[in-house]
């Protein structure tokens, strides 16, 4: 799906990781 734009697609699927890693991080701290 996200061959085509390669090089736009890396570039948002790795903030996107350093987002849900942020979040997932964040969210753990506050339920747990």
């Amino acid at each position: 799906m996200l061959c085509r734009h390669k090089h736009v697609s890396y570039a948002v699927l790795q903030h996107l990781c350093k987002v849900h890693v942020l979040l997932l991080s964040h969210v753990s701290r506050n339920e747990f």
